[in-house]
């Protein structure tokens, strides 16, 4: 396809000469299959300046940016008017945790058989609508659901069992979500999901986790890609996240006939051992740093404990669906203490041989408080630019995308032009 007919198919299109020149730029950039950094002021319509050349040329592509209202205007308005010219298709990709889950629904509901909180009966009124939903998607809920509601009806990555330990598994609406998106030309998602996936990619050979194998991925917004980074791969510990850990510690010990308090438990040591920690940044090597080390250690042996019960419970396979979540809890968030407590050391570029993970970072950390005294213990990457650049050489060695090669900002080739 040509790419001035192209923009001449697309009907009621004001001509702009800035937003052509990017489009043959970015037709250039696939043809030589280089990576293209485009620098745009607003105005210049840089979501046709990149969508239609790669429509034209025949490519399958993922689009991530960093904000929803981007991604609606691209869902709602651009690939539209799109698939009105050409027939292309498109899907919105995002986490699991914007989907309903049906087991979350039947424990809900079994758990409110009785008696319900006001959330509980919030939840309900959304599970409701969720059962009759042809997404289950959160941006197809009612307006003005809250997170704490929406919480009881939905469930994260980290906890959903996978196909082996869900019953729901061929009616869930996070995969039928992911299955809509392998088959179609442009898959819209955001820059943490990406990450993510990249992440995946990078300790896995199998491409396609959470998003399709494309031809082309284009980071829009990318200026805000380090920023995203920086707090995916840092760390938040607070006592509802140590609750939760616990709680599914809970569940897997109860279906294996054990009786367990670890949730309340563990709550209330971190809210103990947290207490001594002065809200501010904890500096390598300093006070702070030693407070927040002998707070965390402690907590971090009653995960090892944990863990160690859990494993003499059997093989996972026997209570999957208790066991592999709270064993995955119990791991993650093991290994964020460690990291927390143990002092940071600056990251120099890695080897290209390197795993890619973060482990190793240059963290800043800092505790805040809340209502109540109650503290939080957060930490972002001072400089992610290292971590991307190695998971995006793994992401290339493990074939994503097939062709051309990887587009990452880090490694773009710059092309000057009028557009800014």
């Amino acid at each position: 396809m040509d790419l001035e007919a192209a923009f001449c198919a697309l009907p009621g299109l004001t001509e702009r000469e800035a937003q052509r020149r990017m489009a043959a730029a970015v037709a250039d950039a696939l043809a030589d299959q280089v990576p293209l950094l485009v620098h745009a002021p607003t105005g210049v319509g840089k979501s046709l300046g990149y969508l239609v050349p790669i429509v034209a040329a025949g490519r399958r592509a993922i689009v991530a940016t960093a904000t929803k209202a981007l991604q609606s205007q691209l869902i709602e308005r651009d690939l539209p008017r799109l698939a009105d010219a050409f027939g292309t298709t498109s899907a919105l990709a995002m986490g699991r945790g914007n989907y309903a889950c049906y087991a979350r629904i039947e424990a809900l509901v079994a758990a409110t058989r009785l008696a319900a909180t006001r959330e509980e009966e919030a939840a309900l009124e959304v599970a409701a609508w969720a059962v009759d939903s042809p997404t289950g998607s959160r941006l197809d809920a009612p307006p003005g659901v809250r997170d704490d509601v929406w919480d009881l009806v939905s469930t994260s990555g980290e906890d959903c069992p996978g196909q082996r330990g869900c019953a729901f598994f061929q009616r869930c609406f996070a995969e039928r979500a992911r299955e809509q998106a392998r088959d179609v030309d442009v898959v819209v998602t955001n820059h943490h999901l990406l990450l993510l996936e990249l992440e995946l990619r990078a300790m896995s050979d199998a491409p396609g986790v959470m998003l399709p194998d494309v031809d082309v991925v284009v980071i829009d917004e990318a200026h805000r890609l380090g920023d995203t980074a920086a707090d995916l791969f840092g760390v938040t510990v607070t006592a509802a996240r140590m609750g939760r850990a616990g709680a599914a510690a809970d569940a897997a010990a109860k279906a294996a006939g054990m009786r367990t308090e670890w949730s309340r438990r563990l709550r209330t040591r971190f809210q103990e051992l947290a207490a001594d920690l002065y809200p501010g940044p904890v500096l390598p090597g300093g006070r702070a740093q030693a407070t927040l080390a002998a707070a965390l250690t402690p907590l971090g042996n009653d995960l090892q404990t944990m863990l160690a019960t859990l494993k003499d419970l059997g093989d996972p396979d026997d209570q999957a669906t208790a066991l592999l979540a709270a064993r995955r809890r119990l791991r993650a968030l093991s290994r964020d203490l460690e990291r927390l407590a143990t002092p940071p050391t600056r990251a120099g570029p890695a080897p290209e041989d390197a795993d890619p993970a973060p482990a190793d970072a240059d963290l800043a950390v800092w505790v805040e408080e809340g209502r109540g005294g109650a503290r939080t213990i957060r930490s972002a990457l001072v400089e992610p630019g290292p971590v991307l650049d190695g998971m995006r050489g793994a992401g290339c060695r493990r074939r994503w995308p097939a062709r051309p090669p990887w587009p990452w900002p880090g490694a773009c080739r710059w092309r000057p032009g009028p557009w800014g």
